[in-house]
């Protein structure tokens, strides 16, 4: 997905060498193979489980590999090689994973999106291995500047976003609707609330456990606590589309706003 494309190819612009640009008669732009000696970025995934699916996730990022040796030199001239791990969204194995990265030896992680991924994180961080990911919401996560690198803005998209369109729109109360996993609920069970009130906005958390296909009666309940303000949906792409439709066969009135997985 084009969320593991910018993680990798953020991850290794810093030292890729230019190359020519992509045209209509070269959509690739001009090879400039990476010959160096092989270096090892660990790639971890949830992949496809029982709450969500992003098998998706690895083949995108064996093609984003394989353009950046190909055409972008590599990382610094060195071909990158990909460690591979799936966590299947379970704490467990996503430890396992990172210890796994530890243990090869990887020069940094990619994680484009992840439900476990203070698991991820915490062995990593100890380790002193560079973590690049799409986007957190845990305070830990987010507060590392020794060596994890976060390329969405939290706050603009957790707190400014929401709060803007309700104030834009005259509006008094956000609710958040999260899928029940602490990668995305952490910031709003934490500092949201208090964040929400100093903007002069009511808040309220409305998790959903993950794999919900039918979230009608769910929405029903915001609706009737929120009929007309704001609604802000954060999780996966399956997941987003069954609050839009429980939204809309609640009869929802109001602005809804969401993240850019979901659009």
């Amino acid at each position: 997905m084009a969320l593991l494309t910018a993680v990798l190819l953020v991850g290794t612009a810093f030292a890729a060498s230019a190359s020519a640009a992509p045209s209509a008669s070269n959509p690739l732009g001009t090879k400039n193979p990476a010959k160096g000696t092989p270096v090892k970025v660990g790639f971890i995934t949830d992949g496809k489980n029982s709450q969500s699916d992003n098998s998706i996730d690895t083949p995108v990022a064996n093609a984003t590999a394989k353009w950046i040796n190909q055409y972008q030199n590599g990382i610094g001239g060195h071909p990158i090689v990909l460690d591979r791990c799936v966590d299947l969204n379970d704490p467990s194995k996503a430890t396992d994973c990172a210890n796994q990265m530890i243990q090869d030896n990887v020069a940094a992680v990619v994680v484009g999106q992840d439900g476990v991924l203070e698991n991820i994180w915490t062995p990593l961080h100890k380790a002193g291995i560079p973590l690049y990911i799409y986007g957190a919401s845990n305070a830990d996560v987010v507060a590392d500047t020794q060596s994890t690198f976060v390329l969405l803005n939290g706050s603009a998209t957790l707190l400014r976003l929401p709060a803007g369109a309700a104030k834009a729109a005259h509006k008094k109360k956000v609710t958040v609707v999260a899928i029940d996993v602490p990668a995305a609920t952490s910031f709003f069970k934490g500092a949201a609330p208090a964040q929400y009130k100093a903007q002069g906005l009511d808040f309220k958390l409305v998790p959903v456990a993950a794999g919900t296909a039918d979230m009608t009666p769910q929405m029903q309940q915001v609706t009737s606590d929120n009929p007309d303000g704001v609604v802000y949906v954060i999780g996966n792409d399956s997941f987003c589309i069954a609050a839009f439709n429980g939204l809309r066969a609640a009869g929802f009135k109001g602005i809804i706003t969401t993240i850019p997985q979901c659009i």
